[in-house]
């Protein structure tokens, strides 16, 4: 079960300085060998940056998530919610839920719960490296091979999503809880072009990274009533939102909550419908919810290892979209024109707190739509094609 690694490790481990950048090791769990890739430490001038996020192939369900943070129903001394069953709310197969996974372990050919993540390449999964891995001894922890579900819900696997197995493991080397507990599953398929996939990122500024609404999807595995009512075992997505207020130079996350075994892994994302779905950290400690922070040169290297995996292949005959959006600002009517007819669309506008507030679908090259009853604020303009999706913030008075 992965001793063959030990040996060679001892070679390549040397003690590295507290915070300074590390190189990732890499282990083959098909072929059974191990491999390095030096850090990258990036423009100390740069100040934040993310990976793009991509909504997949499956089909064009953009969910509209809550903007605002919770009133109820929220850990007391926070302004985050508890988790609630996730389809109890939404559809587990759109976007970006569906980018989540159930990841289980194998021994003596037993299947077992053991962590949560999510796609951030077409066939890359973010979790924590202590999923997989001993703090600071560089070995693997006791398995036999590893698996991931998406949209796994209600102990039954969804027949669009199989099991895809991990052949690759990707964390740092001596790694600690001090930040650096994030780790990278290559698997043998690519189900992120079918699900989509989450981006990952770093903000230096402590203030800008805590603005905004975070989302946290994961499959808690352990009922402990003196923490929270439900009772988990792995088999059903949760989530949870609101506001993050804990950010130091190791760790993001929310003070007065705590999380569940199983949760280990889900990533801290923060989201604006149809703008930003960017993970800046991964669950490692239960107590205030404390996820190990992204930081530049744990971006930049991990970044490295996703880029040749952060686009989809164009189809034969793709379609260019750059639509014409007018009059903006607009108080009666919004016309979209610039398309062509041969692809069905549809047309999402959303208010500034992500709620759909007017839908249009079809073939046809042209969009009107009436706003005249709405209220004047900022709205967001989504075009969803099959090969295509389109922005633009518009204007009602």
């Amino acid at each position: 079960m992965h001793k063959l690694f030990v040996l060679t490790l001892i070679l390549l481990s040397h003690p590295a300085s507290y915070g300074q950048a590390k190189p990732v090791l890499v282990y083959d769990l098909e072929q059974g060998t191990l491999d390095s890739i030096l850090p990258v430490t990036g423009d100390s001038t740069v100040l934040r940056d993310h990976t793009p996020f991509h909504t997949g192939t499956y089909n064009n369900t953009f969910l509209s998530l809550d903007s605002l943070p919770p009133n109820d129903g929220i850990f007391p001394g926070s302004r985050f919610s508890k988790k609630k069953r996730a389809a109890s709310e939404y559809d587990l197969t759109g976007f970006p839920i569906r980018t989540t996974v159930k990841i289980v372990q194998y021994r003596a050919g037993e299947e077992e719960a053991l962590c949560s993540g999510s796609m951030v390449s077409g066939r890359h999964v973010l979790s924590a490296a202590h999923c997989v891995a001993e703090s600071m001894q560089n070995t693997l922890r006791d398995f036999d091979s590893l698996a991931i579900y998406p949209v796994y819900d209600n102990g039954v696997p969804n027949p669009d999503f199989p099991r895809v197995r991990v052949n690759k493991v990707y964390f740092f080397r001596d790694w600690s809880m001090a930040g650096e507990d994030q780790a990278l599953l290559e698997l043998e398929g690519e189900p992120g072009k079918r699900t989509g996939w989450i981006g990952i990122g770093f903000e230096e500024n402590d203030t800008l990274l805590l603005e905004g609404i975070f989302y946290k999807f994961s499959y808690p595995a352990t009922t402990i009533l003196s923490l929270d009512s439900n009772e988990y075992d792995g088999d059903s997505l949760y989530y949870n939102f609101g506001e993050a207020d804990l950010a130091n130079p190791y760790y993001v996350g929310i003070y007065n909550t705590n999380g569940i075994p199983g949760e280990s892994g889900s990533s801290l994302i923060k989201v604006q419908n149809g703008q930003t779905y960017t993970s800046y950290g991964v669950l490692t400690f239960s107590h205030n919810l404390t996820h190990s922070r992204i930081n530049r040169w744990r971006f930049y290297t991990l970044k490295s290892i996703l880029e040749d995996d952060l686009t989809l292949d164009a189809p034969s005959s793709p379609e260019t979209v750059i639509p014409v959006v007018y009059p903006n600002p607009a108080d009666k009517q919004l016309f979209v024109t610039g398309l062509t007819e041969d692809k069905t669309r549809e047309i999402l506008l959303l208010d500034a707190l992500g709620k759909t507030c007017l839908r249009q679908t079809g073939q046809k090259d042209r969009f009107e739509l009436d706003v005249s009853m709405l209220p004047a604020g900022i709205y967001y303009l989504i075009l969803q094609g099959e090969h295509t999706r389109y922005t633009e913030r518009v204007i009602l008075q």
